[in-house]
C-alpha cells in the first residue's frame, strides 16, 4: 500500500522525500561508527585519493626515469656520430669506450624493461584498487538497501 501512495506523489514531492531520507541516513551514519570492515564515506574517499596519489607518483617517477634513459641514449648517439673523436682515440681506448657504451646500452635496455614492468604493475594495481573500491561501494549500497527495508519493517510492525 505504501508503494501505491508513493507513486501518487508528484516528482517534486518524491525528490523532497528522497532528500529527507538521505539527510536522515547521513545523520544516522554520522552518529554511529562504521561497521567493521566498511569505511565511512570520508575515509573511503581519503583512501581512494591516497591510492591515486601513490599510483600517480609512481607513474611520474617511471616517466622521469624513462626520460633520463632517452637522454642517455641520445647522448650516446651523438657521441658515436663524432668521427673526429674516434680518429683521435687509439685502438685500446676505442675498445674501452665501445665496451663502456655496450654496458650503457645494456643498462638502458634493462632499465627500460624494468620501467615498463613497473608501469604495467602500477596500472594493474590501480585497476585492482578501483575494482575493490567498486565492490565496497556495492556493499555499502546493499547495506543502505537493507537499512531501508529494516526501517520499513519497523514502521509496519509499529503500525
Amino acid at each position: 500500500m505504501a508503494t501505491k501512495k508513493k507513486n501518487r506523489l508528484s516528482k517534486d514531492a518524491r525528490m523532497r522525500e528522497k532528500k529527507r531520507k538521505q539527510r536522515a541516513r547521513e545523520a544516522l551514519m554520522a552518529d554511529q561508527p562504521a561497521p567493521p570492515g566498511v569505511l565511512a564515506p570520508p575515509e573511503r574517499d581519503a583512501v581512494k585519493s591516497n591510492r591515486r596519489k601513490l599510483v600517480n607518483k609512481r607513474l611520474d617517477e617511471s616517466a622521469a626515469i624513462l626520460t633520463q634513459c632517452h637522454n642517455l641514449a641520445s647522448e650516446m648517439e651523438t657521441f658515436r656520430s663524432r668521427s673526429e673523436l674516434r680518429a683521435e682515440i687509439d685502438s685500446a681506448g676505442l675498445r674501452a669506450v665501445e665496451q663502456q657504451t655496450s654496458r650503457h646500452e645494456k643498462l638502458i635496455l634493462t632499465q627500460g624493461k624494468l620501467i615498463a614492468e613497473d608501469h604495467e604493475s602500477c596500472e594493474k594495481n590501480a585497476k585492482h584498487l578501483e575494482d575493490k573500491l567498486n565492490q565496497q561501494g556495492a556493499v555499502i549500497q546493499r547495506l543502505e538497501e537493507n537499512m531501508k527495508e529494516l526501517k520499513e519493517l519497523l514502521k509496519s510492525s509499529s503500525e
